[in-house]
């Protein structure tokens, strides 16, 4: 079984270079896809890659 890599919101944030309420932002205009675990959001790196496609 492949599970891709689970990003955290503040590692996603330095990935792009912008501020941590900005991934919180777009995952909440449902422009980046999230998975909620307990009170910890992650983000699929296949999810993080389709965002930057567009």
């Amino acid at each position: 079984m492949n599970i891709p890599k689970m990003l955290t919101v503040y590692e996603v944030a330095e990935h792009l270079r912008v501020n941590h309420n900005t991934v919180r932002r777009l995952i909440n205009d449902n422009k980046l896809k999230a998975v909620r675990i307990g009170n910890a959001i992650r983000i699929q790196e296949p999810d993080l890659a389709a965002y930057l496609c567009g």
